[in-house]
């Protein structure tokens, strides 16, 4: 992990796990520039020496295995036969040496944090993970270990009794264990590595020991991201070493056909690695950005995510203030550039973002539910380049919610021990009844919000005299909004009983399917009513003076004017379909509620899509450009 290779010169620094915690737990340091100090005590006495080159079997450390008398001198004459059999021996020689560094390093990480952690797990009061988020970041790394003791232990006793006729191919031939070991690990590092995050995020106590052990003597310089990637890296570098070996092993010699029958079952695990790797290569390049934005807000997930892939960043200039754009397939993140760190001002999800390329020549909008922001790319010769990604982002964001919502309830058979997957099983247990409990949140808060419309602006206007503004003016502008309180109260009555009696009954998709007609009836009415009431207010205002003085007088003290409360209910129906989605998402096939949900979403799906369809052709018509409620 190191790379640091020289048994002679090094002795990777261990401590003992007890005494690190203590010491953490008592000064708050293990050391006050463990990097710097690191490097700086190694840097003469150690040589550093990648795997990748055969340099790392010198001759002075094949000099720790064989006796002296044994190391063929610069000066003396050989033959192929004898060149070839000094060149197995080294080769099988760096294998040692390579997997001594392999436990070496799985052995550091177990000893001062799986080990440790794992003993307090158990108690309130020295507890720094959960078992769980523990098995979480760390998978199967105890059993990769033990393997590994197994192996290494069993190649050292070949290397100490090496001769021409040794074999080492049989080690690697009936070791058939570590496919499903390392298949299990590759499958949990996306995982592992966004738990990572979430716990320095969230866990307080966590985030102080990383602080101190990252890239400390302890951990040989490197960080747990470093470590956790090893053995993704551990069994492509095994194909390298047995080829390399065949290499010298003569077809005819009793090794030649066990070092074929290990390599090919390396290869089945390395050829799975490879195809995973792309993903582990991606969550790296999500942390190492994640690690530059600072102020990320801590309500919000993890910008590291299974799914997520960064597209493209660059200069999002807004008006006059320089920002810096992450664009993800599902955010479009907007930070201030601090150095050569970024600091976090705001992200927008694609999910409902709206892109209007407009009519200007170095810009373009994009719109949410938050706001509209005009867009200014820097340099201007990459407007196109970021309107194409959008573009194609926002499009590929939609598909994928509704694809998730549709199918993503069929949940794959993962491999691992049944305490994983029962593990896993009791966060999609909880990730629904969270999922659950923020619906019945959101539509609490709507509901208020709809009650401060009536109460605060329709009844008070309802009550002036037909002089200062007609009772059919006061219907075209407010509409349907009663009818829109009633429906809220009603569905947040039922839900709040659902969520009350969840543990018992776990249902809700019922509540939406029931309500799902009238509910859908009123909101699309209001919708298609918003553009004539906008425009009735904005004539009343104009032309009954004492309407508009009314109105300023009620404005003065509210925090949002008539206008902007009356866009509240416009993509409630947008909220709702995403939200069940969500919920669809953390729902297996089997459940009960899985088909009601189902139902749902495809009702509002269509719906808005109708609704979409009629708004595009009214904006077309306007000359304003391509807007969507869903996309």
């Amino acid at each position: 992990a190191c790379k640091l290779r020289r048994e002679d010169s090094m002795q990777v620094p261990t401590f003992s796990s007890p005494d690190l915690f203590s010491q953490v737990k008592r000064t708050g340091t293990t050391n006050p520039s463990p990097k710097k100090q690191f490097f700086n005590n190694y840097r003469q006495k150690k040589e550093a020496v990648d795997e990748s080159e055969h340099s790392l079997v010198s001759s002075s450390l094949i000099s720790q295995t064989l006796p002296t008398a044994q190391i063929p001198s610069p000066s003396q004459q050989e033959d192929p036969q004898q060149k070839k059999r000094r060149l197995r021996k080294e080769r099988a020689n760096e294998i040692l040496v390579t997997e001594k560094t392999y436990v070496n390093s799985l052995q550091i990480i177990f000893d001062n944090m799986i080990g440790p952690m794992q003993a307090r797990a158990e108690s309130d009061k020295e507890r720094i993970l959960r078992y769980n988020q523990i098995m979480d970041i760390f998978s199967n790394w105890e059993t990769i270990l033990t393997l590994h003791k197994k192996l290494l232990t069993q190649i050292q006793d070949r290397l100490l009794e090496w001769n021409d006729d040794s074999v080492i191919g049989d080690v690697f031939a009936e070791n058939t264990g570590w496919i499903k070991l390392y298949k299990h690990y590759v499958n949990n590092f996306d995982n592992s590595i966004i738990t990572l995050e979430t716990c320095k995020k969230n866990v307080v106590e966590f985030a102080k020991l990383m602080h101190k052990l990252d890239y400390s003597t302890i951990m040989c310089g490197l960080n747990l991201q470093a470590y956790l990637i090893l053995p993704v890296q551990r069994i492509p570098r095994y194909v390298l070493l047995i080829q390399d070996l065949l290499k010298y092993t003569e077809p005819e010699h009793k090794d030649f056909e066990l070092l074929n029958k290990g390599l090919g079952i390396i290869k089945e695990v390395a050829d799975y690695v490879n195809a995973n790797k792309s993903n582990a290569d991606n969550i790296t390049k999500l942390h190492n950005i994640s690690s530059k934005i600072s102020d990320y807000p801590k309500k919000e997930d993890s910008l590291v995510q299974a799914k997520r892939v960064l597209i493209r960043e660059g200069f999002l200039n807004i008006k006059k203030h320089r920002h810096y754009g992450f664009l993800f397939n599902d955010l479009l993140v907007f930070t201030k550039p601090v150095g050569k760190k970024y600091k976090f001002k705001f992200m927008i999800k694609l999910s409902t973002a709206v892109l209007n390329n407009g009519l200007s020549i170095d810009s373009f909008d994009l719109m949410c539910p938050a706001g509209s922001y005009k867009l200014f790319p820097e340099p201007m010769s990459e407007r196109e380049q970021w309107i194409r990604d959008l573009g194609n982002t926002i499009e590929g964001s939609k598909q994928s919610l509704i694809s998730s919502a549709l199918y993503g309830g069929q949940k794959m058979e993962a491999e691992g021990s049944k305490k994983f997957k029962q593990l896993e099983e009791e966060k999609s247990i909880k990730k629904r009844k969270d999922a659950v409990l923020a619906i019945v949140d959101k539509e609490r808060e709507y509901t208020t919000s709809l009650s401060y419309i009536e109460k605060t602006f329709y009844l008070p206007v309802k009550e002036l005299n037909d002089t200062i503004v007609p009772a059919k003016i006061i219907v075209e502008i407010f509409f349907n909004l009663s009818k829109l309180v009633e429906i809220s109260t009603s569905l947040l009555e039922k839900l709040e009983i659902r969520a009350a009696d969840y543990d018992n009954n776990p249902l809700i998709g019922d509540v939406f399917l029931d309500l799902s007609a009238s509910l859908l009836k009123e909101y699309i009415d209001y919708v298609n009513n918003y553009a004539q009431a906008k425009k009735t207010l904005e004539i009343c205002c104009s032309s009954r003076t004492e309407f508009a003085d009314f109105l300023a007088d009620l404005e003065k003290k509210e925090t949002k004017s008539i206008q902007e409360s009356l866009t509240i209910p416009l993509r409630r129906l947008t909220d709702y379909y995403l939200s069940i989605q969500e919920l669809l998402q953390y729902t297996p096939t089997n459940h009960g509620d899985y088909e009601n949900l189902k139902n749902v979403v495809e009702t509002f799906r269509q719906n808005i899509e109708k609704m979409e369809q009629s708004n595009l052709a009214r904006l077309k018509s306007k000359k304003f450009g391509n807007v969507s409620f869903i996309n």
